[in-house]
């Protein structure tokens, strides 16, 4: 079941341009998420300012086994992949979602 609390999480509408203005909106900053080795890393258009990443280490702590999330640049393992090395990224160190798998 859907919580009150989640409701923000996405949006419903019947309207074509309020779906593409939603969509193109996400991925102003949203590029891709992969896993490489025990990182869970995500992709991003643009920087994360200081102050967003210290509030997301602040609310999303208990999804990670150790460390916090951190900003990176392409890991070794994606440096092959030239698209990605102008895009600014934030990694974490390993997330519970690894641990069982």
């Amino acid at each position: 079941m859907i919580g009150l609390e989640d409701m923000s999480l996405y949006r419903l509408t019947d309207r074509l341009d309020e779906a593409v203005a939603e969509i193109l909106a996400f991925y102003r900053v949203y590029h891709s998420m992969r896993y490489v080795r025990t990182n869970l890393v995500f992709r991003l258009q643009k920087p994360l300012c200081k102050e967003l990443l210290d509030q997301i280490n602040d609310s999303f702590r208990d999804i990670l086994i150790q460390g916090r999330f951190t900003v990176s640049e392409a890991l070794s393992e994606e440096r092959s992949e030239s698209e990605l090395a102008a895009l600014p990224g934030w990694s974490s160190i390993s997330t519970a979602a690894t641990s069982d798998g």
